[in-house]
């Protein structure tokens, strides 16, 4: 019974209040919460959401180093100063502090939490530590009015949705140290208009740049493999892409409703394009497929109205339901003799189109639906 006794007295001692902030003792003083750390230095938290105004973080409590700054978030704080005994910023800090609009990090800081700054709605600018090396999930995320921000040198990696929704950001630089940047890092940035993505980067999430409205000038990184799920999705002023030769793979509905693209050339190393990859891109004229290619998938070039001719690969076995339908400007097409397999409505609603079949008569394996529109088809066409 005492050793009971004694084990539930010593897990009530025990208390995590963030990630970063473990305690010992906890105090209260005016507008800050203090919670001892371990070591003997203390986190500082805001006492409740009335905090507002230009603050400035305490550097010590009770004679003992303020290390680290857990949570402020939702306050109505318009400045922050932070000493230089602070070495963490904590996961979600500042996040949903509307109305901050400068802050000043000293170089003692070496982590930033995720979500630190997320929702900072009129931060338009801030200067990041040199000691930082990973920009963290969501970090600034929501900051609408972010338009300039330099990334140190010794950053190595961008977390998912680090920028995502910084719709004031017109550019930035990714420092050639950088080597992984996180799913939606730059998505629904309305106003980037180009990047350059360094060729040290071997990690490239998907929906990188969804959404990105203003975006024409990307230059990608010559050794990346695979074009991420919605990497452009939606970035309407996007007229055209330099693609690596390392490219292997294009995933689904990665240059989904880009309605200003006229071309593109697939490199021949691509194998594998994905679901909807191009589907909506309704300004696309010109693209070639690479050699390699054995499937279009579903949808790939749904509603590409101004598409008027494609040239399949000679050893394409399948076509997938839907893979052409509504290309209304699509006028003649040839089905090599590989092709084993068409979906159903491959071809639906191209009222302009004519079919050329290297096959002499419909493969067994062809939908009983894949013309479902009737488009004229001809058997046994020979090329010249």
């Amino acid at each position: 019974m005492k050793r009971l006794v004694f084990l539930l007295l010593s897990l009530a001692l025990i208390c995590v209040a963030f990630s970063s902030c473990r305690l010992s003792r906890n105090f209260e003083m005016e507008d800050f919460y203090y919670i001892e750390q371990n070591d003997g230095s203390f986190a500082i938290f805001a006492t409740g959401p009335n905090l507002r105004g230009d603050i400035e973080i305490p550097s010590t409590y009770n004679g003992a180093p303020v290390t680290i700054i857990c949570d402020f978030g939702g306050t109505e704080i318009e400045s922050v100063k932070i000493p230089s005994t602070v070495t963490t910023i904590a996961d979600d800090a500042f996040k949903g502090c509307v109305s901050l609009k400068s802050i000043e990090i000293p170089s003692s800081v070496t982590s930033i939490g995720s979500g630190a700054f997320a929702n900072c709605k009129s931060l338009e600018s801030i200067e990041i530590p040199s000691n930082i090396t990973l920009l963290d999930e969501d970090v600034f995320s929501g900051c609408s009015k972010l338009s300039d921000i330099k990334i140190p040198s010794g950053v190595t990696s961008i977390g998912p949705s680090a920028f995502e929704d910084c719709t004031s950001l017109m550019s930035i630089d990714i420092p050639s140290g950088v080597t992984s940047i996180g799913d939606g890092s730059f998505r629904g940035c309305k106003a980037l208009r180009g990047i350059r993505i360094p060729n040290n980067v071997t990690g490239l999430g998907g929906a990188l740049f969804d959404g990105c409205i203003s975006l024409t000038e990307v230059e990608l990184p010559n050794n990346m493999s695979v074009l991420g799920k919605s990497f452009f999705a939606d970035c309407t002023s996007l007229t055209g892409v330099e693609l690596p030769n390392s490219l292997t793979e294009i995933g689904n509905g990665a240059f989904n409703n880009c309605e200003s693209l006229t071309e593109l050339v697939i490199p021949d190393t691509v194998e594998a394009i994905g679901d909807g990859a191009f589907a909506s891109c309704i300004g696309l004229k010109a693209i070639t497929l690479p050699r390699n290619l054995k499937s279009i998938e579903v949808a790939v070039f749904a509603s590409c109205d101004s598409l008027e001719k494609i040239e399949l690969p000679s050893g394409l076995v399948s076509i997938e339901s839907e893979a052409f339908c509504y290309c209304e400007g699509l006028t003649s097409i040839v089905i090599p003799g590989s092709v084993t397999t068409i979906g159903d409505f491959a071809f639906a609603d191209c009222t302009s189109l004519t079919i050329y079949c290297e096959a002499e008569s419909q493969p067994s394996g062809w939908d009983s639906y894949w013309n479902e529109s009737g488009c004229p088809v001809v058997w046994g066409h020979k090329e010249n």
